[in-house]
């Protein structure tokens, strides 16, 4: 994340629907990155089932407090 460290930086991810475990380690290590460094994570799912992206959005609702924010399409 050092090109965090200079200027803001923007990661979008899409159809985390479809993302492995690996994927998902991966989304939450640059959750946590979100406390020391201006990173815009844009992530897009078409739905939160059981299992763990669910555990990965929970996760950041409660860490990240109004830096996560969780808009839901109908």
């Amino acid at each position: 994340m050092f090109e965090a460290q200079t200027r803001p930086l923007l990661i979008v991810l899409e159809d985390l629907h479809w993302a492995d475990e690996a994927s998902l380690d991966l989304l939450n290590f640059l959750l946590d990155i979100l406390r020391q460094a201006p990173v815009f994570i844009l992530a897009i799912s078409r739905f939160v089932q059981p299992g763990a992206l669910e555990r990965t959005v929970n996760w950041a609702r409660q860490n990240l407090g109004e830096r996560f924010q969780h808009l839901q399409l109908q």
